[in-house]
């Protein structure tokens, strides 16, 4: 990583250890205004804010997403080579996708700290991905069908469609 692109993120990661309901307009605007100009940064952003908004107090999960529901408005899309451009909320959306990738670590985990950490930001996973959806980041599908693959299912095992033997 180039030291311009950490200066950035380490300015924006000190400014998400600030964000609160009291100063959230403020925060916003010091994020915009730090100069994403790369789509390695703007990777690096999704990236802080999902581990924050996982990994902190559950409390804050909403404000994380009304963060992220400004920011898909305010950063920069790129361009990519496959067509689609580099957007703040395509990268989100993949970042929530991958964080529930990995629920199969709690089987593998050796010590009971490991097995806390991973159970710690599922839950904060689930609680991010539901504040998203309340602000209209995600849709309902969306969630369901991320939750589900969480949970190794393929389909709702009650409701429409489910077997009732």
């Amino acid at each position: 990583m180039n030291m311009e692109l950490k200066s950035k993120l380490d300015e924006i990661k000190r400014l998400l250890n600030m964000l609160r309901d009291e100063n959230f307009d403020v925060v916003k605007s010091q994020i915009i205004h730090t100069g994403i100009t790369t789509p390695d940064c703007l990777k690096g952003v999704v990236s802080l804010i999902f581990d924050k908004a996982v990994a902190g107090l559950h409390l804050d999960c909403h404000l994380y997403a009304r963060l992220c529901s400004a920011l898909i408005t305010e950063l920069p899309s790129f361009p990519s080579h496959g067509g689609n451009d580099i957007t703040f909320k395509g990268l989100l959306v993949k970042k929530v996708q991958d964080g529930f990738n990995c629920s199969g670590q709690i089987l593998s985990a050796r010590d009971q700290g490991t097995v806390r950490t991973i159970e710690r930001r599922g839950r904060g996973n689930l609680c991010f991905l539901s504040a998203l959806y309340h602000q209209n980041i995600v849709t309902e599908d969306f969630m369901n069908k991320t939750i589900l693959k969480m949970c190794g299912l393929d389909r709702m095992p009650f409701g429409p469609g489910a077997s009732s033997s």
